[in-house]
């Protein structure tokens, strides 16, 4: 091994790039000629965007991407080897939805000299390095062919990346490099005072906030005077193209330059969105409409968004429950707030609304039970869950708890006694906690039965379903609801579910092997529903007749069952949020228009189903070819005031990466908030992407996000009210929305659609 490290010195002390091509004197000083390099200060890098943007860079989720995890160590205390484990190493990146993720290790030079060995990286697009100690990455990749290789990747394009110690050695001068501790800034000896020259001219120090590491770099620049020292925190990167960076994450970046006068002070901070020239070493101002967000964005205010929510999600408008009154109520006093802002009409006739019809199909309340000479009446004795008219008289059976399988079932009307559910209970799911209890254990219960062959099923309630039947009939009595065309579809069949009061479980039990007679009648109605839709031209001849599309849904779930002496379900955060958003920026983009379009779509019965959203799919009042963005929020104004969620950001929900990186560049120039990445996961068991009106867009191959900040307790309740409301995070929700919408609306080109998105849960 020394022998190895004294033949990797000799190549070290040659100056600085020599290794590499002489450039011409147009090249850039300090970054790569081609291809970029994405710097991060290590730390969480989830919800920061920065993980993300280096997939972007590399082409994608389908691009062939290494992973280094050499800075971690190549020997233990014992001087054993570590092992590296490329399932362990690479999971994270998988579950981004990479699909041609690699590892590349080796402690020995030797290897990583070798052709075979250098040929992993020769056709890659990105390199990562994690996280550990640098000086174990120059010990086995300095001066090799696989070190050539990591060059090789940018002179084709594509981007190294990489944390802490994985950002250390992208400088120059490889700082913290010393065996004896990373307390040490300078090593002693010389084969670990080199790194790998991607940033020339540089020296990269890493965890700054963190750990308190603002100054340290200033012996590095006391001896390279000529250098820029690069302090970079955690959960912070910057994006090098040229000689040109860009900040990107949640903190700040130091700057260390002795060629500039900084008024006494050792280094400038940088804030995330900020650019950066290296060459001359000054921060740069970006074109009109191109990186930054113009005056018009004061016309999103605190106050106008708490009155207008204070109206909309208020006990006036009865929760606006789709298909009813209180929906069309509420839609007409939004349209005529777009007339007073000054939005064009773009519905049916000249109007703001766009309207279709629903089919809503239930069983009926003179529907029958009974068992032997007992009868029980629907929704007040029996409730069920399903709308399959079933007409059916057949022998029943004690079934006990469902799990004697012994008990032959086929054929008969099979009658249990309800028992928790197998699987724990979502808490976030929908209604109160007994409601889902409940639903879970009819459905799993229900299921095994119906499974070994009951053609229905009757489950007595116990304690806990009993303080849910009230909710279970009346949210199963409304039926279910679908679009009133010939492709709206139509309910599936099913062997019927039953919920028995438990007070009426003796009287059941006493009934038990007499015939059983069901009598489920269907009864259907339509029902008017509507989209809301507006829009502000855009001022490009060439770009005004290509849409961005700001979208929510103004219905909710209406007047319902009592839950704490309250039984309007107000819906305000869900989404009364988005609603009023929208109208705020609507009057932001009638003061300053953008360049393309502005569409505004509230969707109706979205919580029927998505079913506006679907309609305007289908019936787009413009050409969906037009449409460059959906910018979907919905449940904006609640939780930790500095926490949000982007979903459309990984794979396989992930349809631009050029969309993503505009929101994620507007989070950093408005609420700056940390992003939750683990709802926006294809294994999340909310399946919160599928619930929202970007869905039928982005299935319909339009480029779409999902703003959000999340779920909690009082979702779909009662208590989900416009007191309740964080107004000062839903203003900077709104304006992260806005921005987002206002960098797709300027830009030179709309955003892209990810090559060979397909949309599949």
């Amino acid at each position: 091994m020394r022998l190895a490290r004294s033949a990797i010195a000799a190549l070290l002390l040659l100056p600085i790039g020599a290794v590499l091509p002489a450039q011409d004197t147009d090249a850039p000083v300090h970054g790569p000629p081609t291809g970029s390099l994405v710097i991060a200060g290590g730390g969480q890098l989830d919800g920061t965007g920065i993980v993300e943007r280096f997939i972007a860079l590399a082409g994608g989720p389908d691009a062939k991407i290494v992973i280094v995890p050499t800075a971690g160590g190549n020997r233990g205390r014992d001087g054993a080897l570590i092992p590296y484990d490329a399932q362990r190493v690479l999971a994270s990146w998988k579950a981004r939805g990479l699909t041609n993720v690699h590892m590349l290790h080796t402690h020995d030079p030797q290897v990583a000299d070798q052709d075979a060995f250098a040929a992993t990286v020769r056709d890659a697009r990105g390199v990562w390095f994690n996280g550990g100690r640098q000086w174990n990455l120059v010990d086995s990749y300095a001066g090799t062919r696989t070190y050539r290789a990591f060059h090789d990747v940018l002179a084709r394009g594509g981007v190294i990346g990489g944390s802490s110690a994985g950002a250390t050695i992208q400088g120059s001068y490889l700082v913290r490099g010393a065996v004896a501790g990373a307390q040490i800034m300078m090593a002693p000896e010389p084969e670990h005072q080199n790194a790998f020259d991607f940033l020339r001219r540089s020296a990269i120090d890493q965890h700054v906030d963190a750990r308190n590491r603002w100054n340290d770099l200033i012996p590095v620049m006391d001896r390279f005077p000529d250098y820029l020292g690069i302090g970079i925190s955690e959960g912070t990167a910057i994006v090098v193209q040229r000689d040109r960076f860009e900040v990107i994450g949640k903190a700040d970046v130091a700057v260390h330059d002795r060629t500039r006068p900084t008024n006494g002070a050792p280094f400038m901070k940088l804030s995330p969105g900020t650019r950066y020239d290296m060459r001359a070493r000054a921060v740069l101002t970006a074109a009109p409409g191109t990186d930054t967000l113009p005056s018009a964005q004061a016309a999103i205010r605190e106050s106008d968004l708490r009155r207008d929510l204070m109206l909309l999600g208020g006990d006036a408008l009865r929760g606006r429950e789709a298909g009813t009154i209180d929906e069309l109520r509420a839609s007409v006093w939004i349209a005529e707030q777009l007339r007073r802002i000054g939005l064009e009409p773009m519905g049916d006739d000249g109007s703001y609304f766009q309207w279709f019809d629903l089919r809503r199909t239930r069983i009926g309340a003179s529907s029958t039970v009974r068992v032997g000479d007992e009868a029980f009446t629907m929704w007040r004795d029996v409730a069920v869950t399903g709308t399959t008219p079933t007409t059916l008289t057949a022998p029943s059976v004690w079934a006990g708890d469902g799990r004697d399988t012994s008990i032959d079932v086929r054929g008969k009307v099979a009658i249990a006694q309800l028992v928790p559910p197998p699987t724990p209970r979502r808490e976030t799911s929908v209604n109160s906690p007994e409601y889902r209890y409940a639903r879970s254990a009819m459905q799993s219960l229900g299921f095994a039965l119906t499974r070994r062959g009951a053609v229905a099923v009757l489950l007595i309630a116990d304690s806990t379903a009993e303080l849910a039947f009230e909710g279970v009939a009346n949210i199963a009595g409304r039926g279910t609801y679908r679009l009133d065309t010939p492709t709206g579809g139509a309910p599936a069949t099913a062997a019927p579910v039953l919920l028995v009061r438990r007070a009426l479980g003796e009287r059941l039990r006493t009934a038990v092997g007499q015939p059983t007679a069901i009598n489920l009648h269907q009864e259907s109605f339509t029902y008017p529903s509507l989209n809301i839709v507006g829009r502000v031209r855009g001022t490009d001849p060439a770009l005004r007749d290509e849409h961005v599309l700001f979208s929510s849904h103004q219905d909710h779930d209406g007047a319902r069952y009592d839950i704490g002496g309250d039984s309007t379900w107000n819906g305000a955060d869900d989404n009364g949020t988005t609603s009023v958003a929208l109208l705020a920026i609507a009057r932001a983009f009638t003061q300053q228009p953008g360049r393309r379009s502005a569409l505004f779509v509230y969707h109706g019965a979205e919580e029927r189903g998505l079913l506006g959203s679907n309609y305007h799919v289908r019936n787009p009042v413009v050409p969906l070819d037009r449409i460059v963005a959906v910018l979907n929020g919905d449940m904006l104004g609640r939780n930790s005031p500095d926490s949000a969620a982007l979903l459309g950001v990984q794979p396989p929900h992930r349809n631009s990466s050029e969309l993503v990186a505009m929101a994620l560049r507007a989070n950093d120039l408005t609420g700056r908030f940390a992003l939750d990445s683990l709802w926006d996961r294809p294994s999340h068991p909310e399946g919160w992407y599928f619930r929202s009106d970007h869905l039928p867009y982005a299935r319909a191959n339009v480029p779409a996000l999902f703003f959000t900040s999340l779920l909690h307790a009082d979702y779909h309740t009662p208590r989900d009210e416009p007191q309740r409301i964080d107004y000062a995070k839903l203003t900077r929700m709104t304006r992260w929305l806005y921005g987002a919408g206002w960098l797709a609306a300027t830009s030179d080109r709309r955003p892209a659609l990810d090559p060979g998105f397909r949309l599949e849960r």
